[in-house]
Protein backbone atom coordinates (compact mmCIF):
# COMPACT_ATOMS: atom_id res chain seq x y z
CA UNK A 1 0.00 0.00 0.00
CA UNK A 2 0.92 3.49 -0.48
CA UNK A 3 1.68 6.01 2.25
CA UNK A 4 1.36 9.77 1.50
CA UNK A 5 3.21 12.06 3.84
CA UNK A 6 1.31 15.75 3.19
CA UNK A 7 0.75 19.11 4.63
CA UNK A 8 -2.11 21.37 4.16
CA UNK A 9 -1.68 24.45 1.89
CA UNK A 10 0.86 22.86 0.07
CA UNK A 11 1.92 21.21 -3.31
CA UNK A 12 0.92 17.61 -2.00
CA UNK A 13 -2.23 18.07 -2.89
CA UNK A 14 -1.88 17.29 -6.47
CA UNK A 15 -0.19 14.41 -5.43
CA UNK A 16 -3.53 13.81 -2.96
CA UNK A 17 -5.90 14.06 -5.86
CA UNK A 18 -3.72 11.72 -8.80
CA UNK A 19 -4.07 9.13 -6.17
CA UNK A 20 -7.74 9.73 -5.81
CA UNK A 21 -8.34 9.72 -9.57
CA UNK A 22 -5.95 6.87 -9.91
CA UNK A 23 -8.37 5.19 -7.37
CA UNK A 24 -5.45 3.71 -5.78
CA UNK A 25 -5.18 1.97 -2.44
CA UNK A 26 -3.22 4.24 0.16
CA UNK A 27 -3.29 6.10 3.62
CA UNK A 28 -1.90 9.74 4.23
CA UNK A 29 0.18 10.88 7.46
CA UNK A 30 0.02 14.61 8.13
CA UNK A 31 2.80 16.73 8.89
CA UNK A 32 1.86 19.60 10.86
CA UNK A 33 4.69 22.10 9.77
CA UNK A 34 3.46 24.49 12.97
CA UNK A 35 4.88 22.11 15.30
CA UNK A 36 7.88 21.61 12.69
CA UNK A 37 6.92 17.62 12.42
CA UNK A 38 9.09 17.99 8.90
CA UNK A 39 12.45 17.91 10.76
CA UNK A 40 11.24 14.83 13.74
CA UNK A 41 14.11 12.51 13.27
CA UNK A 42 11.52 10.38 12.43
CA UNK A 43 10.00 12.16 9.64
CA UNK A 44 13.82 12.90 8.08
CA UNK A 45 14.70 9.01 7.91
CA UNK A 46 11.54 9.69 5.12
CA UNK A 47 12.36 12.57 3.63
CA UNK A 48 16.08 13.85 4.33
CA UNK A 49 14.98 17.12 2.49
CA UNK A 50 12.38 17.69 5.59
CA UNK A 51 9.51 18.43 3.11
CA UNK A 52 6.57 17.25 1.58
CA UNK A 53 5.22 15.03 0.43
CA UNK A 54 7.18 12.14 0.49
CA UNK A 55 5.07 8.95 -1.40
CA UNK A 56 6.24 5.43 0.39
CA UNK A 57 5.83 2.96 -2.39
CA UNK A 58 6.81 -0.75 -2.47
CA UNK A 59 10.04 0.32 -4.23
CA UNK A 60 10.96 2.83 -2.24
CA UNK A 61 10.50 6.63 -1.25
CA UNK A 62 9.73 9.45 -4.00
CA UNK A 63 10.08 12.89 -2.63
CA UNK A 64 9.32 15.27 -5.24
CA UNK A 65 5.83 15.88 -6.96
CA UNK A 66 6.22 15.80 -10.70
CA UNK A 67 8.11 12.40 -9.76
CA UNK A 68 5.45 11.30 -7.74
CA UNK A 69 2.16 12.18 -10.47
CA UNK A 70 4.26 10.30 -13.24
CA UNK A 71 4.75 7.23 -10.80
CA UNK A 72 0.97 7.42 -10.13
CA UNK A 73 0.14 7.42 -13.93
CA UNK A 74 2.15 4.89 -14.85
CA UNK A 75 1.35 2.50 -12.05
CA UNK A 76 -2.62 3.43 -12.50
CA UNK A 77 -2.59 3.32 -16.66
CA UNK A 78 -6.60 2.77 -16.53
CA UNK A 79 -6.98 5.88 -14.75
CA UNK A 80 -5.42 7.40 -17.75
CA UNK A 81 -3.80 10.28 -15.78
CA UNK A 82 -1.07 11.20 -18.89
CA UNK A 83 -1.07 10.01 -22.36
CA UNK A 84 1.68 7.95 -22.26
CA UNK A 85 1.76 6.92 -25.73
CA UNK A 86 2.06 10.57 -27.16
CA UNK A 87 5.54 11.99 -26.08
CA UNK A 88 4.96 15.71 -26.97
CA UNK A 89 1.59 15.59 -25.03
CA UNK A 90 3.05 13.93 -21.78
CA UNK A 91 5.84 16.42 -21.77
CA UNK A 92 2.69 19.03 -21.87
CA UNK A 93 1.61 17.41 -18.68
CA UNK A 94 4.83 17.28 -17.28
CA UNK A 95 5.07 21.01 -17.85
CA UNK A 96 1.72 21.42 -16.06
CA UNK A 97 2.80 19.19 -13.44
CA UNK A 98 5.83 21.57 -12.69
CA UNK A 99 4.00 24.04 -12.39
CA UNK A 100 1.98 23.03 -9.61
CA UNK A 101 5.28 22.69 -8.05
Amino acid sequence: MLELFYAAHTCSLATHIALEEAGADYTTVRIDFSREQQKSADYLKINPKARVPALVTDRGILTETPAMLVYVAQTFPAAKLAPMDDAFAFAEVQAFNSYLC
